[in-house]
């Protein structure tokens, strides 16, 4: 007797599953290689870090000029 192959509901069979779900999963860690490599790149967290400095000077910056308008009508923005 013939042994049956079981299908799922795209008509593979159990071996063509279990090739699809290892490609699958090389695919995935393929990407999150590339993707944890562009996370944790040096240029992306060098950005990231001038970006914050930026964000710093012009908070002081609002700050310091909205003490200056104070301090000329007295009664603040």
């Amino acid at each position: 007797m013939q042994r049956q192959r079981h299908r799922n509901f795209l008509g593979e069979s159990r071996e063509q599953m279990q090739a699809r779900l290892e490609k699958l999963r090389e695919n995935h860690k393929s990407l999150d290689k590339k993707v944890t490599k562009l996370y944790n790149s040096y240029t992306a967290r060098d950005e990231l870090y001038r970006m914050k400095t930026m964000k710093l000077w012009l908070k002081d910056e609002i700050n310091r000029i909205e003490t200056k308008l104070k301090g000329q009508d007295g009664k603040g923005l």
